[in-house]
């Protein structure tokens, strides 16, 4: 046991020595992320539209018990899908059918009132912004070299890595680690590329850092923060109810995470949800290009790129027309516009669950019992 305690605090002690000053007492005390560690930073209030989207509401009572989930540790083993829910620390699910709530459920304690984290849920947020950012002309194609946009960065050194790189995964850039990106207190000054791991374009690497970029890239661009953007161009427009809470490293920089860290509403959630699944559109008003949400359902499988992810969304592997946003710990908005279905889900860590793909096993699931009943057609969800 002495040991043990010796290793930690052996362990502790060298991030001490080896971090900057702002990262160890921050990673030490609060160590992994969890769902409320957002509240620690600095936060920027985004206001919603004036005008609430209302849902309809048919909430179909027997759901959560009529339908089953067989255990993905063992396969012969099902759930009640209510009780699989509760037993992965699931603390909100939504399932939104034809622009109708048909199972609504919080957990532990929550109501549908309560704020919950997105984790990198929120890079879809950035994509989205991108995809905004071209068609009005601040940015000139994802493919121009994102150095162009940032004067400290050396072209000659990055030139080779574009905007579509970052988005993709692909970049190869090395990046500094995690913890001094997610609590230290100056992101800008921490996010700077170091140099190149492998060319750009040759491998995918999931990595937070150009998330980061393309989100001070959308900064540059407009000339204001990435946070007053989204408020602006999205957030404000799509019938959201409740304000979101964007993470800043600093009360003195105030730079805005984009990589992940923003809080809402479950329901609010869904309110993107809706928009994202429609082609862009909300109440017959293009808010995100269509053209840029047709692009991320094409999977590009040149350049490194996973043919499951496309521009910071995720493409769910089924003969339905299915893509998700998704963060650690199963934060997710998942999206199937064929089937006029959506699944929010946001909840903790579970010790066998780290992420998004434990729960696209368990929609496509609740997708493949719901077409036995008979729940789908071919028709198109209101604008």
């Amino acid at each position: 046991m002495l040991s043990k305690i010796l290793k930690k605090f052996i362990f502790l002690l060298s991030i001490v020595l080896t971090s900057s000053s702002c990262v160890p007492m921050r990673s030490i005390v609060y160590n992994v992320p969890k769902i409320k560690t957002n509240h620690i930073f600095p936060q920027a209030i985004v206001q919603p539209d004036s005008v609430p989207y209302i849902f309809n509401e048919k909430i179909d009572t027997g759901f959560g018990k009529r339908f089953k989930i067989a255990n993905l540790y063992n396969l012969f083993d099902q759930t009640e899908f209510e009780t699989a829910l509760e037993n992965e620390k699931t603390r909100a699910f939504i399932i939104l059918h034809h622009d109708t709530i048909i199972y609504e459920k919080y957990f532990k304690g929550f109501v549908q009132e309560d704020y919950l984290t997105s984790f990198s849920l929120m890079k879809s947020f950035i994509s989205s912004l991108i995809g905004i950012a071209i068609e009005e002309g601040k940015i000139k194609s994802i493919h121009d070299p994102f150095c162009e946009y940032f004067p400290e960065i050396d072209c000659e050194k990055f030139g080779s890595v574009t905007i579509e790189h970052l988005l993709q995964h692909t970049s190869g850039v090395d990046f500094k680690g995690l913890p001094k990106l997610y609590y230290g207190k100056n992101i800008a000054k921490n996010v700077m590329p170091q140099g190149m791991n492998y060319p750009a374009g040759t491998e995918f690497k999931y990595e937070n850092a150009g998330s980061q970029i393309l989100g001070m890239l959308i900064q540059k661009v407009y000339q204001k923060p990435v946070y007053q953007v989204w408020e602006e161009k999205v957030w404000s427009k799509i019938g959201t109810e409740y304000p979101i809470h964007w993470a800043l490293d600093d009360k003195k920089n105030q730079q805005a995470k984009t990589f992940c860290c923003v809080d809402a509403v479950a329901r609010d959630f869904a309110r993107l949800g809706r928009v994202w699944m429609n082609d862009g559109f909300y109440n017959g008003e293009e808010i995100i290009p269509k053209s840029w949400l047709d692009s991320i359902k094409v999977p590009t499988i040149k350049e490194g790129a996973t043919i499951n992810y496309k521009y910071h969304f995720w493409k769910a592997p089924t003969e339905y027309d299915c893509f998700l946003a998704a963060g650690m710990y199963g934060q997710i908005v998942f999206m199937c516009p064929e089937k006029n279905l959506m699944f929010v889900r946001l909840g903790e860590k579970n010790k066998m669950q780290m992420d998004d793909k434990f729960w696209i096993p368990v929609f496509l699931q609740l997708i493949d019992q719901m077409e036995v009943e008979g729940f789908f057609d071919n028709s198109k969800p209101k604008q």
